[in-house]
């Protein structure tokens, strides 16, 4: 069953061209009973503090994911809010429209167009 791991790794190893060292991992989203996790995306949101932001789904057939969902975490990873889903299907007249992952987008401090 597909799981999301978090995997913590030597990061002045990385920076110096050295081989990484894994120094922990851990699995930190399981099997619900009903749904797979869909694997989303963790990143930085701040460029000054180690506040990361989790997105993740679920899987609802192949190919097909729906509540899509956010936690953040204001010391590194250490600890996480509750999830808050952002992006849940509807149905239409015409079938369902989903919502795919959204991307975790660089550019912190950049101005969003319009």
């Amino acid at each position: 069953m597909p799981v999301a791991e978090r995997v913590a790794v030597e990061p002045v190893a990385a920076q110096a061209g050295r081989r990484m060292k894994l120094l922990s991992k851990e699995v930190f989203l399981r099997y619900d009973g009903r749904r797979p996790p869909a694997a989303g995306f963790i990143t930085y949101v701040s460029k000054t503090q180690p506040v990361l932001m989790h997105c993740h789904g679920w899987e609802d057939y192949s190919d097909g994911y729906d509540d899509y969902s956010v936690s953040v975490s204001d010391d590194n990873g250490n600890s996480w809010s509750a999830e808050e889903v952002r992006w849940k299907s509807r149905l239409v007249p015409e079938g369902r429209i989903r919502y795919a992952e959204p991307a975790g987008c660089g550019g912190l401090g950049r101005k969003r167009p319009g």
